[in-house]
């Protein structure tokens, strides 16, 4: 159950991407903890941390889609909305029951989702959106882009004959 980091999982913004990277650390981390058996001590800081970050990284993430004029930015939100109530029902039973086997496995079962489905899929239609919003537009058809010269008509001109400047 490993999904390393790699460029195809950014999304144009640094500060977002850096948010991503560290949730991806912070995952590995409970992976090694359960490989040393110390999954206990370590289920606690990971709710701690995914407290935190849900708040600021989804604030953050979707203010980006607001200045980008996302089109699914309420799609977006519902998503996120449901990612924390799902964070905070599993913190629930973690305060209720400790670091049991089923409280770390459903942890990382839902950790481990957010990252397949929620970054792979979501948040990376976020920003193919915004890498095709920022692209320049053509130039328009490539023939009048490609320069002819011609001294009779005063130097270099397109192909209609129209003086470029």
């Amino acid at each position: 159950m490993t999904l390393p980091w790699h460029r195809g999982l950014e999304t144009g913004n640094a500060h977002i991407d850096s948010q991503h990277r560290e949730l991806f650390e912070r995952i590995y981390a409970l992976i090694a903890a359960c490989k040393d058996r110390r999954e206990r001590q370590e289920i606690g800081t990971l709710f701690t941390f995914l407290k935190q970050y849900v708040q600021k990284h989804f604030a953050a993430e979707e203010e980006f889609q607001l200045r980008h004029n996302y089109p699914h930015h309420r799609e977006h939100a519902k998503l996120h909305e449901s990612l924390m109530q799902h964070l905070f029902a599993l913190e629930a039973v973690y305060l209720r029951e400790g670091s049991s086997l089923p409280v770390v496995t459903n942890s990382l079962m839902f950790t481990y989702e957010w990252l397949t489905d929620h970054i792979l899929h979501w948040d990376r239609q976020m920003a193919n959106f915004v890498a095709a919003s920022e692209r320049p537009a053509a130039a328009g058809p490539i023939s009048e882009s490609i320069p002819v010269c011609d001294p009779a008509l005063g130097g270099i001109t397109n192909h209609r004959g129209m003086v470029k400047p």
